[in-house]
């Protein structure tokens, strides 16, 4: 299945997103629900599953987005228990706008309006003269597969990423499980995680510092790539040999597709990635981070739409996760425990 954004439904404000995708607003602020209406309204029920002859298929329910103004038929998005309570787009966006009450930075659906994220600007700082700047993301999933999330997502500007930093750097990290009291939960916790967020930006700031202070050698920056980039293991001979020969030419594609990728984050972080003779990040942690980040968020993709969910929440959010942790652990950075 194909996972991403529903119908062109991302919003983002002032800067184009990477992807080409949705509607930029130039001057305009807007809230969630504001915004959720401008890019394309939809909702979502639980409806009870039935038979082919009419008989109930307790405890089971479906959960379905329904038809749209624009003409996307119903989707059945999954299927869940009786105990669970989904919080609806809609729903989403008004208690963004309740607990925040700032302008969104971006929203946007994902999975056929299984998914949506929104995220708001926290306090922007410097490092060397390195623009960062901070952003809360709210990210909803809606078909009964996870939890509703909030996470902290530092950006830096000069290379216009769409990182997620958050999982790692940042501790203030709650899961919002969908049943009768979400909704009063994912208030009060995305209220509470916005006003510390803002309170503690000067932690974020000093941990990334560390990390643009710590120069890496060469050897460090082999071993960093290495862990973010490893080789598979050799399989284990336990099938037919047509069978152990796919897998063989499986384990050979997939090692050369990391090699490439450690080669090309070398190339990004010597010159040929945005920003990296900055002080900040010629020569540091910092900058060996960022290369990730940047091949990660621009690197070529069959479907660049399938290429932003990844690189949120996939294996390009997995890949950018790891980095930060190995730069931090060769950095000593602290990651302060801010929940």
């Amino acid at each position: 299945m194909a996972h991403e954004i529903f119908g062109e439904r991302f919003l983002s404000n002032r800067e184009p997103a990477w992807h080409g995708l949705g509607l930029v607003l130039e001057d305009q602020r807007v809230g969630a629900v504001e915004a959720f209406r401008m890019m394309g309204e939809y909702s979502i029920r639980t409806e009870q599953l039935v038979t082919q002859n009419g008989g109930l298929v307790a405890p089971r329910q479906a959960i379905i987005r329904e038809a749209t103004a624009k003409g996307e038929p119903e989707k059945v998005l999954g299927t869940v228990g009786p105990e669970f309570h989904p919080i609806g787009p809609l729903a989403t966006c008004s208690i963004y706008d309740e607990a925040v009450s700032e302008p969104v930075e971006t929203i946007g659906a994902l999975r056929d309006g299984a998914v949506l994220f929104i995220s708001v600007k926290l306090p922007t700082f410097q490092i060397k003269g390195d623009e960062i700047e901070d952003y809360l993301l709210v990210v909803n999933p809606m078909d009964g597969g996870e939890s509703a999330r909030i996470v902290r997502t530092p950006v830096r500007v000069v290379c216009q990423n769409t990182l997620m930093m958050g999982e790692s750097l940042g501790a203030i990290h709650y899961r919002i499980k969908h049943d009768e009291k979400a909704q009063t939960q994912l208030y009060d916790w995305l209220r509470d995680m916005y006003q510390k967020a803002k309170a503690k930006a000067k932690l974020v700031q000093e941990a990334c510092e560390v990390l643009a202070t710590y120069r890496v050698s060469v050897t460090e920056s082999a071993e960093i790539l290495q862990t973010v980039y490893p080789d598979p293991r050799p399989g284990r001979n336990t099938a037919p040999r047509e069978i152990m020969i796919k897998r063989e030419e499986h384990r050979a594609y997939v090692a050369q597709h990391q090699a490439v990728a450690r080669e090309q984050v070398l190339e990004l972080v010597g010159g040929k990635g945005r920003g990296s003779d900055t002080e900040a990040a010629k020569g540091t942690a910092w900058g060996l981070y960022n290369g990730v980040v940047e091949y990660e968020d621009y690197r070529w993709a069959r479907n660049p739409k399938q290429a932003l969910e990844s690189s949120l929440f996939g294996p390009r959010a997995d890949a950018k996760d790891r980095a930060f942790e190995e730069c931090a652990k060769v950095a000593g950075v602290h990651i302060p425990n801010q929940n």
